[in-house]
């Protein structure tokens, strides 16, 4: 899982295969060609060939990656785009007017 704010450094998808259950053993090729994809495109688009995100609004999408070999493994993690952070206050001014 990863939670980014509008605005961040885009990030992106890694897909690796192991040879021992649930991502444990030794890492391995895949055995196709490995292929991205959002279910919630609102949120966060990927680039299907090299997994590269972008974040389009808040909300939460779910990022696959697929093996399309023999096997066909595929993964998928939770992002989550929170609005962009506001800048606290920092400092003040007063400026004096005259009546009008």
């Amino acid at each position: 899982m990863l939670t980014v704010k509008m605005g961040d450094k885009p990030g992106g998808a890694v897909f690796q295969e192991w040879d021992g259950p649930n991502g444990t053993g030794n890492k391995v090729p895949p055995v196709g060609v490995v292929g991205y994809v959002s279910d919630n495109p609102a949120v966060a688009t990927v680039d299907p060939v090299t997994g590269a995100f972008a974040y389009i609004s808040p909300g939460t999408a779910n990022i696959t990656g697929s093996d399309n070999g023999v096997g066909g493994l595929s993964a998928t993690d939770q992002l989550t785009v929170l609005p962009a952070a506001s800048v606290p206050p920092v400092s003040a001014t007063i400026t004096l007017q005259p009546g009008q």
